[in-house]
Order: C-alpha cells, then structure tokens, then sequence
C-alpha cells in the first residue's frame, strides 16, 4: 500500500498513542454558539444564524476538522437535482417541504433560536397508482 514494512508496523503503535494523548491531554473544548450552524467550504466558512445566511472566511478558532470539497456560490443552481425533484415529486409546495427537511439535517441539536422535530415519512403509489 505504499507504506514500507517499517513505518507499517509501527502503525497500531502511533494510532494508540494519538488516541491516549487526546484522551489525556485536557485541551479545552471550544466553545461554539449554539444558535449558529457553520459548514467550511472551500472559499470559506457558511455560517447560518438567527441574522440569515453568509459566507465569511476562515477561522481557525472554529476549529472545524473538515471541508466540503466545493465552493459556495449563492447564484449557482442544480439542475439535476432540480430534475430528480420534478421527476420523483412533481409538487412544487412538496419540494419545498423536503428541501426544509433536508436542510434541518445542519441543524445542530439544542440550538436556542431554532426549534426543530422533524420526521420524514416518505408514501408513495405504485407505478399502477396501488
């Protein structure tokens, strides 16, 4: 794999040691708003907040550990998604309540200002309408 016989048996060894030290090591835990989602992109970090929505650049007291691997671009669209929409739920008002669902997924749990129960419950008729 790439990896020489070594540094390979070794591997156990080092993920070991990593895990004891985190486990250990007492770093403080950062402290986010809880009224606030962000999600890092590759032009910057998408925060959602009680105020709307904004792209604003890096920061690295927000400690985020990963990246989505696409920009955000508020003019940008999707017409294949657009077109599964329309072919699977022709409804329009429906799209909208399954974007709002999908949407809630960033939704961190015990946010104050956002107060989310969701269920999904997909029904649907046969290609016979039974």
């Amino acid at each position: 794999m790439g990896v020489s016989k070594y540094n390979a048996r070794f591997f156990t060894f080092r993920e070991q040691l990593f895990k004891q030290f985190i486990a250990t090591a007492y770093l403080p835990a950062p402290e986010s708003p809880k009224d606030v989602v962000i999600i890092n992109l590759k032009n910057g970090t998408f925060e959602v907040g009680p105020n709307g929505t904004r792209i604003r650049p890096f920061d690295k007291s927000d400690f985020l550990t990963y990246q989505l691997p696409f920009k955000y671009n508020p003019c940008d669209t999707a017409p294949t998604f657009q077109a599964y929409l329309n072919k699977v739920v022709p409804d329009e008002q429906k799209q909208k309540i399954l974007s709002e669902y999908l949407g809630s997924v960033f939704i961190r749990n015990g946010n104050s200002s956002i107060k989310l129960e969701k269920a999904l419950i997909l029904f649907g008729t046969g290609a016979n309408g039974k």
